[in-house]
């Protein structure tokens, strides 16, 4: 039985799919993303929410990614600590579409890295 990767699979996808930029979610394995830079990708990810004492938080701590933090009126209070290589975006009370026809409010670093 041949192994399916689930990261590479997606990844052929987006460069079939003509995409440049990728947005990952944080996560807590350290398992890189096979091909993408071969390909060209830009790879984007949020530092975390849990405070500047946090470990670093993957993908974002990677070299190859580019590690998104979010501002308001300076750097948001409970973002992780940046890597090397970090760009701050618009992160704080944005207006995000919810289940039922909705609209809410949401902050943190997930939402800078979507920018």
């Amino acid at each position: 039985m041949r192994k399916f990767n689930v990261k590479t699979a997606a990844i052929g996808f987006v460069v079939a799919a003509g995409a440049a930029t990728i947005s990952v979610a944080p996560a807590a394995a350290h398992s890189g993303f096979p091909g993408g830079a071969g390909h060209g990708l830009i790879f984007v990810a949020p530092v975390g929410n849990e405070g500047r004492s946090a470990k670093p938080l993957y993908p974002a701590a990677y070299e190859d990614v580019i590690a998104m933090t979010n501002r308001g009126d300076g750097v948001f209070k409970e973002a992780n600590l940046c890597p090397a290589a970090c760009v701050a975006a618009p992160g704080v009370d944005v207006l995000v579409a919810e289940p039922g026809q909705a609209y809410g409010i949401l902050s943190g670093t997930s939402m800078a890295a979507l920018m």
